[in-house]
């Protein structure tokens, strides 16, 4: 099994830009990633914004 590629926070939210993914907030070191689903609902993930 092949090793996962290690992203910085920038590059994790750069490619969850691409999945619909908008910055909502940020507080200290982490970010808040929020995207809204055709059925109405709403996903959030929090990114650590470190190097690695």
């Amino acid at each position: 099994m092949p090793r996962l590629k290690v992203l910085s926070g920038a590059e994790v939210v750069r490619v969850l830009s691409i999945f619909g993914f908008k910055m909502a907030s940020q507080r200290g070191s982490h970010i808040k990633l929020r995207r809204i689903e055709a059925g109405g609902g709403q996903q959030t993930l929090t990114i650590p914004n470190h190097k690695s």
